[in-house]
């Protein structure tokens, strides 16, 4: 059976991982006619992106949209109108209610897609509480390489710490050196942090200026099915995002993969993701009110850290494309089974 299913959303740059996700994950399990609109990630309105959703919608049963696309959103609306076709949205990133409080205009078009879906609770309330009543947590997922992560430590790993994902101004890398730095200072027990990720252009010459440390060392990128590899032998992932915009990074997911209990700033998805004192926890904490005082009990407290990273495994599997687009095609495509 052909099952003409239509994806419309940027196909390179911010937001496509998910996108191109979504479409391989699609093609496994059999949909084999899969329709992309690309619409890239520009403010301008093109005729000839119009002009493709119009057919895209006009020849699928079922589309799927990514964010951010708010600015196609009217004709998206109005297409859907015509053909009665079923459209969902996936929403990617953590400040979609933030965009929409100065854009109360598109609430209209959100209530007439068939769902909004979203990557945790904390947006669902926030969007139901503007108004859009169509939402679904569907949660962020990445395939991942879980056979060589270590259910304990190294040696070498006991004291060592790791970031990945963009390095930015926003990334909580300064805090995060200031933490080690001090926690060295304290103790005669010495710690490192490793950085794994992308440097964005604007914060490269800060970056350089603060890896120059002996306790912090930047390891370039590692391709994204290897990340989890790469981190495993560590105690701890350090993730103090200041991201106002912070979603569900699949940055989790690769620490979980890698059996790295994760120490979290309060933004985003991380306090649904996170299991405190199970597998990480997100400060302020009773037990750990900042970053420093987090990298210290997380010292002070080895045994249970090596608890954390089974539990961190175990859940691992959750994040899977497998796990996640089953319930997802169960619930939204079963007819196109």
């Amino acid at each position: 059976m052909s099952k003409k299913t239509g994806i419309i959303g940027c196909f390179d740059g911010n937001g496509a991982a998910k996108t191109n996700i979504f479409y391989e994950q699609l093609k496994k399990r059999g949909f084999d006619d899969v329709r992309c609109v690309d619409i890239g990630c520009g403010t301008s309105y093109k005729v000839s992106v119009m002009l493709d959703i119009f057919k895209c919608i006009k020849y699928c049963e079922i589309i799927v949209v990514f964010s951010d696309c708010l600015k196609y959103l009217p004709i998206i609306c109005f297409v859907k109108k015509i053909f009665k076709k079923r459209i969902y949205n996936n929403i990617i990133g953590g400040d979609f209610a933030q965009k929409l409080k100065g854009n109360s205009k598109y609430i209209k078009y959100l209530n007439e897609l068939d769902a909004n879906w979203v990557e945790f609770s904390k947006l669902a309330k926030d969007l139901t509480a503007l108004g859009i009543l169509n939402c679904d947590v569907i949660s962020n997922f990445k395939e991942v390489n879980i056979k060589n992560a270590l259910e304990k430590v190294s040696e070498n790993g006991n004291n060592k710490f790791c970031m990945s994902g963009g390095i930015t101004a926003e990334s909580g890398i300064a805090d995060a050196i200031d933490a080690v730095l001090k926690y060295n200072c304290d103790n005669q027990e010495k710690i490192r942090v490793e950085i794994w990720g992308d440097i964005d252009d604007d914060y490269k010459e800060e970056f350089e200026s603060l890896i120059k440390h002996d306790c912090v060392e930047y390891m370039g990128c590692a391709d994204s099915d290897k990340i989890t590899d790469a981190i495993t032998d560590n105690i701890a992932m350090l993730f103090p995002s200041k991201k106002q915009s912070e979603g569900f990074s699949l940055s989790l997911i690769d620490a979980y993969a890698a059996a790295v209990p994760i120490i979290a700033s309060d933004v985003g998805a991380n306090s649904e993701v996170i299991r405190n004192f199970e597998t990480g926890w997100v400060y302020p904490d009773d037990n750990a009110k900042t970053l420093y005082e987090s990298i210290k009990w997380a010292m002070e407290h080895k045994q249970e850290m090596s608890a954390m990273r089974r539990n961190c495994l175990l859940l691992s599997t959750r994040y899977k494309p497998d796990f996640v687009m089953r319930r997802l095609v169960d619930k939204y495509f079963k007819d196109l089974k």
